[in-house]
């Protein structure tokens, strides 16, 4: 839904321009990609394949997003991600090549 009718819906007396609404919009636009992950990830169904999938999706879409939040969530994904990852390679005691 469009940001601009979302305002008008709600008889909003905020002083917001035409810039302010740009920005809220891509914001938007910005956080879709992560709803659908979130989303994916969240499914009753999801497995451990299909989140990875999802996750690498998101890191994908964030990529290639060129406002100026989108390399910022870029790196909070990827630096989350990482955090949360077990590596199951050191529990057998492989090396990374």
């Amino acid at each position: 839904m469009d940001v601009y009718w979302v305002f008008i819906d709600l008889k909003s007396k905020s002083a917001v321009d035409d810039a302010d609404f740009e920005i809220i919009e891509g914001l938007c636009s910005l956080l879709e990609p992560v709803k659908h992950a979130s989303d994916a990830v969240c499914r009753n169904d999801a497995t451990l394949l299909s989140a990875d999938s999802s996750l690498e999706w998101l890191v994908d879409k964030l990529s290639s997003d060129k406002s100026l939040l989108g390399p910022k969530l870029h790196a909070a994904v990827i630096e989350r991600i990482g955090e949360r990852r077990f590596n199951f390679k050191r529990l057998h005691g492989h090396k990374n090549k």
